[in-house]
């Protein structure tokens, strides 16, 4: 097997908790094939070592630096510590702009440094996963996760309707208890908001969010958030996962109220109700 490759996440103290989802997304994406240091992580400096000297020898041995540009993070100056450290250690340093950074808008000497525009155009999505670990992908030139062939969702099964995910998202109110089967890229894997979680009637305590990505174009949907539970819940929690296509049977549940601003609007709360890895029995 291929040696790890070293990546060393520059963040701001502010920002630890996106490092550490940027963190485990590249983890369960990229398996073995990376080691990462997040300097707020136990993980990468245990509790009584030296991390000045801990972080020195991280950036030494790192592959590539990845700085997690923000409009606050480029100002402070451990980020530029660390971005110059590696830099001229003739490092490889890519700024990851999320949280609306943009490229064009990084300060010198950073925006001399080909950037990665991860910014999610999701509300309270502070970057896009498949644009974080595309980028990853190539700047540390690391193996494609496992390839998926995806197919369009099939029509509603069960309820005689002939129900689409446009269709759930776009009307949910008209589709409430369809179910529909169909084959997903798994995108992310996080805890339950335990209001979603009792509106599906399942116990927030033994359910997750999961994302699930379609084929770009199939039904005018790129991808589903969905709620899982119980023993479903627990084949997503699998460590690799993320980036595999799973052959799952999805039911519309309810309605939860999205409040933006002054207004509302109706979003669709799905449940998975089984789940395989596509292609096994």
């Amino acid at each position: 097997m291929p040696q790890a490759k070293k990546i060393f996440i520059s963040h701001i103290a502010d920002e630890s908790a996106d490092a550490a989802r940027a963190k485990g997304v590249l983890e369960k994406t990229f398996g073995e094939n990376v080691e990462l240091f997040l300097a707020s992580s136990w993980e990468s400096i245990p509790p009584g070592e030296d991390w000045f000297r801990s972080i020195e020898n991280a950036i030494h041995d790192a592959d590539v630096m990845i700085v997690l540009a923000s409009s606050e993070s480029v100002l402070r100056p451990w980020i530029l510590f660390e971005t110059g450290a590696a830099w001229f250690s003739k490092k490889k340093v890519v700024p990851i702009c999320y949280k609306g950074m943009t490229p064009s808008a990084l300060p010198e000497p950073i925006r001399r440094l080909q950037a990665v525009d991860v910014n999610s155009t999701e509300q309270d999505e502070n970057f896009s996963v498949p644009k974080l670990v595309e980028g990853i992908r190539i700047a540390a030139d690391l193996p494609q996760p496992i390839p998926v062939s995806l197919q369009e969702a099939p029509s509603a099964s069960g309820s005689g309707k002939n129900a689409s995910m446009r269709a759930w998202m776009l009307r949910p109110t008209s589709h409430i208890g369809e179910e529909i089967d169909g084959v997903f890229k798994v995108g992310q894997v996080d805890t339950c908001d335990p209001s979603r979680a009792r509106e599906a009637e399942v116990d927030p305590n033994d359910s997750l969010f999961v994302r699930l990505y379609l084929e770009p174009g199939t039904t005018g949907v790129t991808y589903i958030n969905t709620i899982a539970s119980g023993q479903t819940a627990s084949f997503f929690e699998r460590d690799d996962i993320l980036g595999k296509a799973v052959a799952a049977k999805l039911k519309l549940k309810a309605i939860h109220q999205s409040f933006q601003g002054s207004e509302t609007r109706p979003v669709p709360v799905i449940q998975i109700l089984s789940s395989r890895l596509s292609g096994s029995s």
